[in-house]
């Protein structure tokens, strides 16, 4: 039942209230969310959505180019969540990276559509989003709501272990300190939102909030 109100939510914080309760119905650690709800969900219906994930997790981490970069990446920080961001963030993830996305909005609230080409059509259907969506991207119509998109994006990011705050408005990145490697992201959160510092701490921070980004 939590897995299936999950697949279902429509807004933001239905997603993120639906996770959590997914979480704590498969008493999963937050260092290995995907591995365990795989585990406690697997079945015939469930099947396509994680082969896929699986599948793709394993075409990302055998490319000698990806093997190679792997091993410079660490703690990856996305501030917004658009297509473009959460794709990334995705990426990152299956790459087996930690990584943070901020959103500054409260929901995803573009009705507008997106024409979707080819390559888009078959990255995206290697993510499995036809268990999410079965209507995308059939007969001649190639396009999907950039809200619709986004809800998907977010609930394949957070299976893949991607964890997500929103509320949050990036401010600035400081340089390490003295000894350390890692950058001190500085954000302003709503006053609900609580993001712990290990999350705040990045060597890799991606702007994917627009044209005028402040990453």
């Amino acid at each position: 039942m939590a897995f299936k109100q999950f697949c279902q939510s429509e807004t933001i914080d239905d997603v993120l209230t639906s996770f959590s309760a997914l979480k704590r119905c498969c008493g999963t650690s937050e260092d290995d969310v995907y591995t365990t709800i795989k585990h406690r969900e697997f079945n015939s219906l469930t099947r396509p959505l994680f082969d896929a994930l699986d599948l793709k997790r394993l075409q990302v981490t055998t490319s000698k180019t990806n093997q190679c970069q792997a091993k410079k990446l660490g703690r990856v920080f996305v501030v917004g969540s658009g297509p473009a961001g959460l794709r990334v963030a995705i990426e990152m993830s299956l790459l087996g990276h930690e990584v943070v996305v901020i959103e500054k909005r409260p929901d995803f609230s573009r009705h507008n559509l997106l024409h979707i080409w080819p390559s888009t059509i078959r990255d995206l259907n290697s993510l499995a989003i036809k268990f999410f969506y079965p209507k995308f991207c059939n007969a001649s119509i190639a396009h999907i709501s950039i809200r619709r998109l986004q809800l998907i994006l977010l609930k394949i990011a957070l299976l893949l272990n991607v964890r997500f705050y929103v509320g949050c408005t990036f401010i600035k990145v400081d340089p390490p300190s003295a000894g350390e490697s890692l950058w001190n992201v500085q954000v302003q959160c709503d006053d609900t939102v609580s993001i712990p510092p290990r999350d705040l701490q990045c060597n890799i921070l991606i702007g994917a909030d627009g044209e005028n980004s402040s990453g």
